[in-house]
């Protein structure tokens, strides 16, 4: 695929620390089929991590995003304030593992040029400049109809604040998390999708989610009791993050209540991811 135009507000340093990806965004209903609609993947496994106590065996394999570092050698700057970039990978040959998790084959993503796509652009992170942005696309030069953008970023920072961001700093919009927390994207550590509508929900849901309390419903010890009511509470959703660390929400309390949380506004045109 030839490299798209970056918006003009991006300027490109010459640390090589920018990051692109691109996704192919598959029919509202067919998302969670057949392969992970991020184009850029990996296979990682908990053989090599041996930091901590992972729950899954060595040899666990999984599918997950990722994005690819800016090679320089193919960044042209236009002169104009935009810049062309092409892609390591042809849209054409990329494979993919499969299934998603201990795979055993390789499989064509398949090259639809009549679905909307999205090219992500990271840039800075720890420190330093940083921006981010994404732009869609219908690769056969239809015009975009659909986008999949269910929660406006916004809509986050409203709790989170302006300084809403992710993995270091440079991941600061909805519409960039989602490119790459795409159905059948896993951590291997722990086996737990981190598809974006499961994760957030199940970060914000913390020790209300229904796995979470046990038979008899109840989270918390109660101290008016002889009995342990946490002795049946239910695994927690964990993932391991930077560093090998685990990070799990068991203790989150979203304000409200999780039944604010469903009524967070969601784009209704869209639907639910």
């Amino acid at each position: 695929m030839k490299g798209r135009r970056l918006p003009r507000f991006l300027q490109v340093p010459a640390s090589g620390s920018e990051c692109l990806n691109w996704h192919q965004k598959l029919p509202a209903r067919v998302t969670t089929a057949g392969f992970p609609t991020c184009g850029q993947h990996k296979l990682r496994g908990t053989a090599a991590e041996g930091a901590v106590p992972f729950i899954e065996p060595a040899d666990y394999k999984v599918a997950q995003a990722t994005r690819e570092t800016v090679d320089l050698a193919k960044l042209v700057n236009n002169g104009n304030g935009s810049y062309t970039y092409t892609f390591k990978q042809n849209l054409a040959s990329a494979t993919m593992p499969s299934p998603a998790i201990n795979p055993t084959i390789t499989t064509l993503v398949g090259y639809d040029q009549t679905l909307t796509h999205r090219v992500l652009v990271d840039m800075g992170g720890h420190a330093g400049p940083t921006g981010e942005a994404t732009k869609d696309f219908v690769p056969n030069g239809s015009a975009v109809v659909k986008t999949r953008n269910i929660v406006e970023t916004a809509t986050c920072q409203k709790c989170h604040g302006p300084e809403f961001a992710g993995h270091g700093g440079d991941r600061v919009t909805v519409d960039g998390c989602v490119t790459c927390h795409s159905p059948n994207t896993y951590d291997a550590q722990s086996g737990e999708t981190v598809e974006m509508s499961v994760m957030i929900h199940k970060i914000h849901a913390g020790n209300e989610l229904a796995s979470m309390a046990g038979s008899d419903g109840q989270y918390y010890d109660n101290p008016n009791t002889t009995t342990d009511e946490t002795a049946d509470n239910g695994k927690p959703y964990a993932i391991w993050g930077n560093s090998n660390s685990r990070h799990s929400w068991e203790t989150v309390a979203f304000p409200g209540g999780i039944s604010k949380l469903r009524i967070m506004p969601h784009r209704q045109s869209e639907g639910c991811r």
